[in-house]
């Protein structure tokens, strides 16, 4: 099985692309083969693809999520990869009125999650306080929406017609990477 995990630009002096290590530590110690992509081009030789969080994007990538939408691509984007996943959904993103989704804290705020959804289905809860490192949020997407924080901001996204195409705005991956049940169900949903 391989796992693609979308290159994250970061635009400094000399502009290079960067990966995600946590999310390809993880697949590793999981017997994962990992590839890091920047194109839809490169979707064909991957079983699932990461769109990881970070401050810029390529336009390649919306192409992406399109591609791994129409093949039913198992598909999981993280901050700023919701995003995308969502103005790929005729979607819109703002920026946030206040601060407090923009901080270091592990534990910034609380999420609540739809009970029917597929992350009740991973997390088995409805609340759950999570991290929050983002300036913007979505305000609006024709993708379902499965979890809010406590002040409305749109914190997770879904198509439950496909296999998996989920979004999570937190960043998931820092808050426990010895045992993670979003990436191991992402990894499940990649195997079938």
């Amino acid at each position: 099985m391989t796992i693609g995990i979308f290159l994250t630009p970061v635009l400094e002096e000399e502009p290079y692309l960067k990966l995600n290590m946590k999310l390809y530590k993880y697949l590793k110690n999981k017997n994962v083969k990992v590839i890091g992509i920047t194109d839809k081009s490169q979707v064909d030789f991957c079983d699932g693809v990461i769109l990881p969080g970070g401050f810029n994007y390529l336009d390649e990538e919306l192409e992406t999520i399109e591609a791994l939408y129409e093949q039913d691509i198992p598909t999981l984007g993280i901050c700023m990869g919701m995003q995308l996943m969502g103005i790929f959904k005729n979607g819109k993103c703002e920026l946030l009125p206040n601060k407090k989704h923009q901080t270091t804290k592990k534990k910034a705020h609380q999420v609540q999650i739809k009970k029917d959804s597929i992350l009740y289905e991973i997390l088995k809860e409805e609340t759950l306080t999570v991290n929050s490192r983002h300036n913007e949020g979505l305000v609006k997407t024709d993708l379902e929406v499965i979890a809010y924080s406590n002040d409305g901001v749109i914190e997770a996204i879904t198509d439950s017609s496909k296999k998996f195409f989920v979004g999570i705005q937190w960043h998931f991956e820092d808050m426990d990477l010895e045992k993670n049940d979003i990436l191991d169900y992402f990894i499940f949903c990649s195997q079938e």
